[in-house]
C-alpha cells in the first residue's frame, strides 16, 4: 500500500488543484439540482418518492450518467487479471456482465415497472407477500453492506492526508451518509452527473496518452504474450462459469432496481440500460 509520505512525493499543486475542482463541481452540481426542488410542494419535497427516487423523474441521458457511474469501476482485482491473464478478463468481466445487462433491460424491467414500488423489498412484497419483504429486505441489507468500498474510501483518505486507516474510514463514512441523508437519491444522481464527465474524460486521457507513449494496440498485439489471448485464460470451465455467476448478481442489485424504479417511464429504464452497456463496453475496450 502506497503511504501518504510516497504518494506526496508524486502529487504536484496541479494534481491537488484538479482534486479540489472536481470536489468544487460535484458540491455546486449537487446544489443545483436541490435548488430544482423548489419547483415542487411541500408534500412533493418531503415524500419518500422524492427521498428514494427523485420523485420518478429521471430522464434517459441522468439515467444514464448516474447508473455508469455508479456501477462500473469492479474491485474484484481486475487490473491483475488483465495483466496476468489478458483477454480473459474480457469475458470474465466484460461478456458475462453485459449478457447480464441485457436479460435485465430485456425481461425485467417490464415487471419491475409494472408495480408501483419504491425498493426491491417493497417489490417482493407486491409481488409475493410481507414474509417475502422483510426476508428480501433482511438479505438486501446484507448485500449493501459496502465493507470493501469502505476500507477503500479509508485507505484513499489515508494516502492522501495521513493518519490512522480507522480515523480516515469513520470520517469517509460520515461524510457520505450525512450527504444521503441531507440530498436523498437527488443528491446522488446530481454528483453522479459530474462523476460521468470525468469518468469519460478520464478514459479517453488514458487512451490517448497511452497511445502516444506505448503505440497503436495493433503495436501492443505483437508485443504481448500469446497467452493473452487465450480466451480460457488458462483456467477450467468451472472456474470460468463462477464468474458468469457473479455477473448474474446484476439481477438483484438494488442499484439497478433503484434507477429503473426512478426513471420516468419503462422505456427510459429499458434504454438506459441498452445504451450504459454500450458505454461500458467501450470503456472495457479502452482500458
Amino acid at each position: 500500500m502506497v503511504s501518504h509520505a510516497d504518494l506526496l512525493q508524486y502529487i504536484t499543486p496541479v494534481d491537488w488543484i484538479i482534486f479540489f475542482l472536481v470536489l468544487a463541481a460535484t458540491l455546486a452540481s449537487v446544489l443545483y439540482g436541490q435548488s430544482l426542488k423548489s419547483k415542487l410542494t411541500e408534500k412533493e419535497k418531503n415524500s419518500p418518492v422524492e427521498l428514494l427516487l427523485m420523485g420518478r423523474r429521471l430522464t434517459l441521458p441522468i439515467f444514464v450518467a448516474t447508473l455508469v457511474a455508479t456501477w462500473y469501476g469492479g474491485i474484484f482485482g481486475v487490473t491483475a487479471l488483465t495483466f496476468e491473464k489478458g483477454i480473459y478478463n474480457f469475458l470474465t468481466q466484460g461478456v458475462f456482465w453485459y449478457a447480464s445487462y441485457l436479460i435485465f433491460a430485456l425481461f425485467l424491467v417490464k415487471k419491475i415497472r409494472s408495480h408501483n414500488a419504491m425498493t426491491i423489498a417493497g417489490l417482493a412484497g407486491q409481488l409475493i407477500g410481507p414474509k417475502a419483504e422483510r426476508l428480501t429486505a433482511s438479505l438486501n441489507f446484507l448485500n449493501l453492506l459496502p465493507l470493501a468500498y469502505t476500507i477503500s474510501l479509508g485507505l484513499f483518505l489515508q494516502a492522501l492526508f495521513g493518519g490512522t486507516l480507522f480515523f480516515n474510514t469513520a470520517i469517509g463514512v460520515t461524510l457520505v451518509t450525512l450527504w444521503s441523508l441531507w440530498g436523498g437519491f437527488r443528491a446522488v444522481v446530481f454528483s453522479d452527473l459530474v462523476q460521468f464527465f470525468f469518468m469519460i474524460l478520464g478514459v479517453v486521457l488514458v487512451v490517448v496518452f497511452a497511445w502516444m507513449k506505448m503505440g497503436s494496440p495493433l503495436m501492443l498485439v505483437e508485443k504481448l504474450p500469446a497467452s493473452h489471448f487465450d480466451w480460457t485464460g488458462g483456467e477450467t470451465i468451472a472456474a470460468t462459469l463462477v464468474w458468469g455467476f457473479i455477473a448474474l448478481s446484476t439481477l438483484v442489485d438494488p442499484n439497478f432496481y433503484q434507477r429503473c424504479l426512478a426513471a420516468e417511464s419503462e422505456k427510459v429504464a429499458r434504454r438506459g440500460i441498452l445504451i450504459s452497456t454500450v458505454i461500458w463496453f467501450l470503456f472495457d475496450c479502452c482500458t
